[in-house]
């Protein structure tokens, strides 16, 4: 009688994931009720995010995969510059966040895998309140990843 060792990867295809991300866009103008603005400033994100991932088992070293998350972000605009003019704007707004994500991972070993990922980032509406009114803003951002990934 022989005894033979068999050894397999150890297939678990969900993963939870914890992220913190920051996104800045600077901008130089920009069109407001269908007039171009000589602005200049930027438009911030600073997000706390719980996500999920689903990886698909392809027997092979190859794992594609899908999934999203929730959480929330404090949205930050800042405007330096306006029609030329020097100004001081700087206003903040803490809203609800989401992403949905895919990509491609190639596992180096049975715990290490690298990725290259796609992510769509949004927020529900930002709202600026100052004396005088209230700006809503959308905010949507896309982001293309390499990475790495050790599991225990």
């Amino acid at each position: 009688m022989s005894l033979q060792g068999q050894s397999a990867i150890q297939w678990v295809p969900l993963r939870v994931e914890g992220e913190i991300s920051h996104r800045k866009n600077d901008w130089e103008a920009f069109t407001a009720q269908g007039s171009k603005l000589v602005t200049e400033g930027d438009f911030s994100s600073l997000s706390f995010m719980a996500n999920g991932w689903y990886d698909f088992n392809t027997s092979t070293h190859w794992v594609p995969f899908v999934g999203g998350g929730i959480g929330v972000s404090a949205m930050n605009m800042v405007i330096t510059r306006s029609a030329g003019i020097p100004q001081s704007f700087d206003r903040s707004d803490e809203v609800l966040a989401y992403q949905l994500g895919a990509g491609i991972g190639y596992k180096l070993t049975p715990k290490a895998t690298i990725s290259l990922s796609y992510r769509l980032f949004g927020t529900s509406d930002v709202e600026f309140v100052d004396p005088v009114d209230t700006d809503t803003y959308e905010y949507l951002s896309h982001s293309f990843m390499v990475g790495s990934r050790i599991t225990f």
